[in-house]
């Protein structure tokens, strides 16, 4: 894809060139705001104590990944931008594997870390241009970084992780929500979402996620169908297991707008299944190992004695590329 967006640059005109310049000198301005909130490189922009953290670390939020994409390109105007831009159909895992370590360089990323990840999200997603039909039938014209699509975006993977955690781990206080809610703000800067564009607190993201659910805006058409195919039929997926994952977690009118043909049995088992990890195995066992590789990061940089297990992915990461790793730099 960036080789594509690389020929895609040099013949863009010049009215879109100088337009991704005025959007990258707004970005700038955005995410220069989290610099002085945020000096300590090493820690990143959650931590430890964040819920941001505490949600992404548990490996069962996977389970949601199907369910992510599918609202995504429930938007027209993404399916639009997937299937033209993405060899989705060729490339899936690659597309995959660069979507998976972009986030979690920003989740657990150090600052340095976060930002350049940001920066090139930004940059290719300013190449993503094109047109679409809307629900009515008129054409619209789109950039990938027009906030309110890098606004549905980031709801999907926020509203999904909570989702998911309530369901496979444990059900969260008001206060824990809210703190959540508040810690993906500045998700929303590094994406580029400005705080006038982002709802103000949980229940104006709630009414936000339950009005598109349920609007116009959001609908299957022959693009998101051919995604959503190509998405079930990727290579390791076992179709019936993707299906009913995605179903389980989906409201009754995307399971029948993607014409999911799942098993309500086989989603209760997996759900389960995904409990036992969070009820039985001791987070040493059992969390993501980016977040061990953050906390690594973090004893190093107080002169701490680091733990095992980030030492061993630490390792790994230096010498296999992985989507489950952060980097080492």
């Amino acid at each position: 894809m960036q080789k594509y967006l690389a020929h895609f640059n040099k013949s863009i005109s010049p009215e879109t060139r100088e337009d991704n310049r005025i959007r990258k000198q707004k970005y700038l301005a955005l995410i220069s705001k989290l610099d002085s909130a945020h000096p300590n490189l090493t820690k990143g922009f959650f931590g430890p104590e964040s819920m941001i953290w505490t949600v992404f670390k548990e490996p069962c939020l996977l389970l949601g990944s199907h369910r992510a994409l599918l609202l995504q390109i429930a938007h027209p105007a993404i399916a639009q931008g997937v299937g033209q831009y993405s060899k989705f159909k060729n490339d899936f895992v690659g597309r995959a594997f660069r979507t998976l370590t972009s986030m979690i360089h920003i989740f657990f990323g150090s600052t340095n870390q976060a930002k350049t990840s940001a920066l090139k999200l930004h940059h290719i997603h300013s190449m993503i241009r094109g047109k679409y039909l809307n629900y009515e039938g008129n054409q619209i014209t789109f950039c990938a970084n027009d906030p309110k699509l890098l606004l549905w975006v980031l709801a999907t993977i926020i509203d999904t992780g909570l989702v998911v955690f309530e369901t496979c781990c444990r059900k969260l206080s008001k206060s824990e929500k809210e703190q959540y809610f508040e810690e993906s703000k500045k998700m929303a800067l590094l994406m580029g979402i400005s705080q006038e564009e982002y709802p103000e607190n949980i229940e104006a993201f709630n009414d936000y996620f339950n009005a598109m659910l349920s609007g116009d805006d959001l609908f299957v058409g022959e693009q998101a169908s051919e995604i959503s195919k190509a998405l079930f039929s990727a290579p390791f997926t076992v179709p019936i297991v993707a299906q009913s994952l995605a179903a389980g977690f989906l409201t009754p009118r995307f399971v029948a707008d993607f014409e999911l043909k799942p098993s309500t049995t086989l989603y209760k088992i997996l759900k389960t299944a995904g409990k036992v990890p969070y009820l039985i195995i001791p987070g040493l066992l059992r969390w993501s190992p980016p977040y061990y590789q953050a906390l690594n990061r973090i004893s190093k940089d107080k002169l701490n004695q680091t733990k095992f297990p980030g030492h061993l992915y630490d390792w790994l990461a230096a010498r296999i590329n992985s989507p489950f790793l952060l980097s080492i730099n």
